[in-house]
């Protein structure tokens, strides 16, 4: 499974579309069974976190502490894992358009301590994305994502 990479925004219509932040983190990919980062490379997550984790559910995601702590998510999850979440946007393997793989990441990952689901919110036009950007900019997000439903 290659995963979906994100490309640069031009200007076309997107009432509609849903956005979320732009974590600047670790991207994994959760197997079913281990956590991978995007070229397949084992991530060696502690049994304690993956063991969380649904089992034969892939779900793609980000290994995040916060905003501005990319340097420290790096050390952590080569150390001990502390303060680490897996921040889940999408369930590739699952049918459906976008949001009902969102939804049913959601719900495989109801009540796990270690993963959450990455907020989305709709679109109504190129002015409303303009002030989530510089919101979530002026917060230290590293910026946005886009995805057509």
């Amino acid at each position: 499974m290659t995963p979906m990479l994100s490309e640069e925004y031009t200007t076309h219509p997107i009432a509609g579309w849903l956005v979320s932040e732009k974590l600047d983190g670790v991207r994994a990919l959760w197997t079913g069974s281990e956590l991978v980062s995007r070229a397949g490379k084992n991530l060696h997550a502690p049994a304690w976190f993956t063991a969380q984790l649904p089992a034969g559910v892939m779900l793609d995601g980000e290994l995040w502490i916060g905003r501005g702590q990319f340097q420290r998510t790096l050390s952590a999850i080569k150390t001990d894992w502390n303060g680490v979440r897996f921040h889940v946007f999408d369930a590739p393997e699952c049918d459906g358009g976008f949001e009902q793989r969102l939804a049913f990441a959601a719900q495989a990952i109801a009540g796990c301590d270690v993963a959450e689901i990455i907020p989305h919110r709709v679109v109504r036009d190129e002015s409303h994305l303009e002030e989530i950007f510089s919101v979530l900019c002026a917060l230290g997000a590293e910026g946005v994502i886009l995805r057509k439903p």
